[in-house]
């Protein structure tokens, strides 16, 4: 899943658009994902198991790092 930071729904998915994302995205219009998780700088990846542990957290776009996590946890 992807979070939308920008209130402005299309704006956000013009954004991501080029990415080809296969993924749900939701638009963080209150912004409480940038207070839950601490949110300085995007793209952010995070990675969060079963019971909610962040097991992933990471600056940039990094689809190689994210499928290797994702692999070890499943």
């Amino acid at each position: 899943m992807a979070v939308g930071l920008d209130s402005d729904e299309s704006v956000t998915k013009r954004a991501v658009a080029p990415l080809g994302l296969s993924y749900t995205l939701l638009i963080d219009e209150m912004g409480q994902a940038v207070k839950d998780y601490k949110i300085t700088s995007i793209p952010l990846n995070v990675i969060v198991d079963k019971k909610g542990v962040i097991r992933y957290r990471k600056s940039g776009y990094d689809p190689e790092g994210m499928k290797k996590v994702i692999e070890e946890l499943l």
